[in-house]
């Protein structure tokens, strides 16, 4: 599955043109709040509201949504238990993100969620691998109760 994050250039952010926010906050020429983020083939310097915007959007985009880290083993055997099971979804790996460490920051702090995978099922906080901050969470449990296809199936995900 590609990443909705994709690496791609960035406009300069600095005012002589030549650095992005990262050089120009050290120079002093830009905001040390925002961060700058690639979200498909658009750079998008975002704040913490519109993180937690764009964040949902992508969340919403697609029926299951796993954020990840691509050397992580629990995260592949999420997405080796979702191809087994012939549930499609939109994998993002934080190596992938500009700032991965900001999106998973989002995260942690939206749906207390530390480790890796995040997985979302239709818009819904589904936990990790395993388990997640709720007893009922997890990708292979709601996957072997058959409750992952009946959410997807029936369009919305409940506990």
């Amino acid at each position: 599955m590609q990443s909705v994050f994709e690496r791609s250039p960035a406009p300069p952010l600095a005012g002589d043109g030549s650095h992005d926010w990262r050089e120009a906050a050290a120079l002093g020429g830009g905001d040390a709040e925002k961060r700058r983020v690639v979200w498909g083939a658009e750079v998008f310097h975002s704040t913490p509201h519109t993180m937690a915007a764009e964040l949902a959007r992508i969340i919403a985009k697609d029926d299951v949504v796993i954020f990840s880290y691509g050397g992580c083993p629990y995260c592949r055997r999420v997405t080796r238990a979702l191809d087994a099971a012939g549930v499609g979804y939109n994998e993002v790996d934080y190596d992938d993100c500009d700032d991965g460490e900001a999106v998973r920051a989002e995260i942690r702090a939206t749906h207390k969620q530390r480790s890796v995978p995040a997985v979302f099922v239709k818009g819904k906080f589904v936990g990790g691998c395993n388990d997640g901050p709720e007893p009922w969470m997890g990708v292979l449990p709601l996957l072997n109760s058959g409750k992952l296809t009946e959410w997807i199936r029936n369009g919305a995900a409940e506990a």
